[in-house]
């Protein structure tokens, strides 16, 4: 069980170091604001907490801010509260 967490573990935050490198060269993923920024937030804001304490992933963290701070994004998220 163990070896299996940490193996998603480690793609988890291999995609999370991707999206992150992809983030240092433009503010969304595809440039502008697109359906792949709406599709991938839920799921890198909903495990933010697994990043805490870990190799910061500087742009990462800046894109769920940013992601955060629009409203039609927000109400959507209030359905997981």
């Amino acid at each position: 069980l163990f070896l299996g967490f940490l193996v998603i573990w480690l793609l988890l935050y291999g995609l999370f170091g991707d999206v992150d490198e992809r983030l240092d060269e433009v503010e969304y993923l595809a440039g502008d604001i697109s359906v792949a920024d709406l599709a991938l937030y839920p799921f890198v804001a909903l495990r933010k907490p697994l990043l805490e304490g870990r190799e910061p992933l500087t742009n990462l963290s800046r894109w769920v801010d940013v992601m955060a701070e629009r409203p039609g994004v927000a109400k959507g998220m209030a359905a997981f509260s």
